[in-house]
């Protein structure tokens, strides 16, 4: 047996950085081998354990940016969890990668049932799913921010208005984009805005639209008659004599009377008819897709629906008469003004009894 020959050890060693930070040192030793002749490892041998460091080297940074990869993770969600505002993290196809616990108090869903979940299918009505996923794939491709507003519902079916911030973010992983959706409920603030609307647009006796509403309603309706084609019709209805009401029995059974003409006007109409009080005892009607001819029709029915009597507060039966002129679009005017002041001659020439005998006299019976 030949004894071992000794030299001179050979070192390889090279520093082991991670995003330009120190994690540590990788050294190879070339050792004196035993029974060998020369002590010097052969170039082939000194490969091979380069290409072993290279791959230890590569493990191991690899290990330790997993690690990292866990701890931001993990440093990540407790953020997350602990902001109070609901946070949802999407991919382009609209699927959940991310819900913190205030999109859990919100919605109801825990994080493990909504993972991977189409977040439109989960929280959006059918009308809306296809408008959101539609809206999350062009975000994803075109790389910005947006807010929309969208009609949202809970686990249990409640209804919620809710305002969405969307940004685009690149991936931590891969170059996968994902979107982070920041929601903001707004359920109580649309519920205000609505009733402000409804106010402002409502008469606050009748229930019916006012005269603001009507103006704003009526030159849509001629918008939308110029386009289609369609026919479109207007009636401007004035009570007869209706001050003989105020003065012999008060304002208390003139309100009554008021209430009691927007009732039977209102079961005289379609669905999508417009019944306006625009003054004290005036009232317009805006019927769309109507022509002049069923619009005379209707005026019929009115007739026939004031033939009753009306009971006062006080008990007291009156017959209250009507008169009604209607206009139609374009024969009459094609715009919202000229039909308007058309209907009102029409109604006029009506009170005189020279175009339309629907007025009755007023008459009161204890």
């Amino acid at each position: 047996m030949r004894p071992m020959a000794w030299g001179p050890a050979i070192r390889l060693t090279r520093p082991a950085t991670m995003s330009r930070r120190w994690i540590g040192v990788v050294q190879v030793v070339a050792i004196p081998m035993a029974y060998a002749a020369v002590a010097q490892p052969s170039g082939s041998q000194l490969s091979v354990m380069v290409l072993l460091a290279m791959a230890l080297l590569l493990l191991f940074c690899l290990w330790r940016y997993n690690l990292q990869l866990k701890r931001q993770g993990a440093m990540m969600t407790q953020l997350l969890d602990h902001t109070p505002t609901p946070l949802l993290v999407l991919d382009p196809k609209g699927r959940i990668q991310g819900w913190n616990r205030a999109a859990t108090r919100l919605f109801g869903w825990e994080p493990d049932s909504v993972m991977n979940e189409p977040v439109a299918k989960l929280l959006c009505a059918e009308p809306q799913q296809r408008r959101l996923t539609r809206m999350l794939s062009r975000l994803a491709k075109e790389g910005h921010s947006l807010e929309t507003e969208q009609l949202n519902c809970t686990r249990d079916g409640q209804p919620l208005h809710c305002q969405w911030h969307l940004q685009v973010m690149a991936g931590t992983v891969s170059d996968e984009v994902l979107i982070l959706a920041t929601v903001n409920d707004i359920t109580e603030q649309k519920a205000v805005e609505q009733n402000w609307v409804r106010l402002a647009s409502t008469d606050p006796l009748t229930g019916l639209a006012n005269r603001r509403h009507f103006q704003s309603h009526c030159r849509d309706a001629v918008l939308r008659s110029q386009e289609s084609g369609a026919p479109l019709t207007l009636l401007y209805l004035d009570l007869d004599d209706f001050k003989l009401v105020n003065d012999r029995f008060g304002h208390e059974a003139g309100d009554a009377v008021l209430a009691e003409v927007a009732k039977r006007l209102q079961g005289s109409l379609r669905l999508h008819d417009l019944l306006a009080r625009i003054g004290g005892d005036e009232f317009v009607i805006v019927l769309e897709e109507t022509d002049f001819e069923r619009a005379e029709q209707l005026a019929g029915r009115i007739k026939q629906a004031f033939g009753r009597a009306i009971t006062l507060p006080g008990g007291e039966r009156i017959h209250q008469g009507i008169s009604i002129g209607l206009a139609s679009s374009p024969a009459d005017g094609s715009d919202a003004d000229a039909l308007i002041n058309a209907a009102d001659r029409q109604m006029y020439q009506a009170k005189q009894g020279k175009l339309l005998a629907l007025s009755q006299a007023n008459e009161v019976s204890a």
